[in-house]
């Protein structure tokens, strides 16, 4: 929150829904991210036998599509604005935390739902 100007400020209830859209979208970018990898490897189920260049495009495609987001929303749209805290890239005034938390938070799911599926097919 403290990253973003007018967060720490904002209603709690306007915060979740800012928050709830946010994360919405952040889940299609990976949903998506996941169909990218499914059609270059022909496998829908590609999180069974993961190979790590898989892995590369899953996150690419969605650093890629956050990035382009990223500045839209806070140079073309101005749809939100940082905070003088936010670490950003230098050259295109993108925040770093945006990129981080989607790099870790969608690679830590991903990781997740395959071990779960794993465990599911194994109990059968």
């Amino acid at each position: 929150m403290p990253f973003y100007q007018g967060m720490p400020e904002s209603s709690h209830w306007s915060s979740v829904i800012l928050c709830s859209r946010a994360s919405l979208g952040d889940a299609v970018i990976a949903m998506f991210a996941y169909l990218v990898v499914a059609w270059v490897s022909g496998n829908f189920a590609w999180i069974y036998k993961v190979k790590m260049g898989w892995w590369w495009i899953y996150i690419a495609t969605g650093l890629v599509i956050t990035l382009i987001l990223e500045y839209l929303a806070t140079v073309v749209f101005d749809r939100w604005q940082y905070s003088e805290i936010m670490p950003r890239l230098w050259g295109l005034g993108t925040g770093i935390i945006p990129l981080i938390q989607w790099s870790l938070v969608p690679l830590i799911s991903l990781w997740a739902a395959r071990v779960f599926c794993l465990g599911l097919n194994r109990a059968k």
